[in-house]
């Protein structure tokens, strides 16, 4: 933690403006044209927050610190208990897939962002040896990529995910492999996650494969997978069962 660097802020009402929110945290940013960092700070309704909730924060602001060399990572400038210091922001890439702006790009343009999405799912994966993810998102999602400059988007909001551990497998001679973790519950409100998830089957890193999957065809129609299918339970019930979605007809002219 540097509890100092966020009491340094001066989060007094005379400094500092509100700007959005989310389920759990509140964002302000300092007045000022130069300023290039907004506060996220917990929600008041949210003041009895538990021990598990304060892993979690404390798990983002790992992850965005070990991730700190990637452009496609949110950087943090500061960590205290339930509030950090990150980078401001534009928009979000959700924004951005549901404007006419998406509407009219480029096959080109399309690579250039399903790039920096899929990179961003690598960095924050932040990989032991070039070979075992450490940790995974669990969440992801449009409204996770943060346009941090224009037309750079940057992954955020670790505070779901899981660190991974392994142990040696006797089966495969000693080799490192990934101890699955059972996250239950996960709710049905998106289409965006993976089989396992939806089932509360064992999880590993492939759920955020899946995921960015999921982003990835938002990124070419403009839609969640199985747009087409409501209500939002039924696609989920779709996916658990391993029913591929529907691709576009798309034809070059």
């Amino acid at each position: 933690p540097t509890c100092n660097t966020i009491h340094e802020v001066g989060l007094v009402n005379s400094n500092i403006q509100y700007i959005d929110g989310g389920g759990f945290k509140d964002v302000w940013k300092p007045f000022g044209t130069n300023v290039s960092y907004v506060i996220k700070t917990t929600k008041s309704s949210c003041i009895e927050y538990s021990l598990e909730d304060l892993w979690g924060d404390r798990q983002d602001a790992l992850i965005m610190d070990q991730s700190t060399a990637s452009p496609y990572v949110l950087n943090m400038f500061g960590y205290c208990a339930f509030s950090n210091v990150v980078q401001s922001i534009q928009n979000t890439l959700r924004d951005w897939l549901y404007s006419k702006d998406r509407k009219n790009a480029t096959p080109l343009e399309m690579l250039r962002i399903s790039y920096m999405v899929a990179q961003g799912v690598a960095d924050m994966q932040v990989y032991e040896d070039d070979r075992y993810p450490t940790n995974i998102h669990m969440d992801i999602k449009g409204d996770q990529f943060l346009e941090t400059a224009p037309g750079v988007y940057s992954i955020n909001d670790f505070n779901r995910g899981v660190f991974l551990t392994y142990s040696k497998s006797e089966e495969h001679q000693g080799e490192l492999e990934v101890c699955m973790h059972r996250v239950n519950g996960h709710p049905r409100e998106t289409r965006m996650r993976s089989p396992e998830e939806y089932a509360s089957t064992p999880q590993d890193d492939k759920v955020d494969v899946f995921s960015l999957g999921s982003v990835l065809y938002q990124i070419l129609t403009g839609h969640e997978p199985f747009h087409y299918v409501e209500p939002i339970i039924k696609a989920t019930e779709m996916i658990e069962e391993g029913i591929p979605v529907k691709l576009p007809d798309v034809t070059d002219p």
